[in-house]
């Protein structure tokens, strides 16, 4: 098993090197997880990129990539050749939207405690 998707905040490339080493031990000795070196990185949070989001500033904001992908999804749920009632279109696009606010909700939360 690999740990993955997850990113740690600090505020110094000083602090991210110390930090990164420590969860890197923790999460092989203890956990007994394998962790990626190769993607496994310290930078600035203005430069990082997320499940799909980037973070200049304070803000959060869509990758090109993760934004046409969202498009496509929104595209194919209400394209009407699928031959799907209006019910099941707004019950897939209310589950989308789900999903999107709760990762957005988490971002917000995890991105404005300081």
């Amino acid at each position: 098993r690999y740990a993955d998707d997850f990113v740690i905040l600090v505020k110094s490339p000083r602090a991210g090197d110390r930090v990164r080493l420590s969860i890197t031990k923790f999460l092989k000795r203890k956990l007994k997880l394998e962790v990626n070196e190769d993607k496994s990185n310290v930078g600035s949070a203005n430069k990082s990129e997320f499940l799909g989001f980037t973070f200049p500033g304070k803000t959060i904001r869509w990758t090109i990539s993760a934004f046409n992908k969202f498009k496509h999804k929104i595209r194919f749920l209400t394209g009407r050749s699928r031959g799907v009632s209006f019910e099941s279109r707004i019950n897939e696009l209310g589950s989308l939207y789900q999903r999107l606010d709760e990762l957005l909700w988490n971002f917000k939360v995890l991105y404005s405690n300081p």
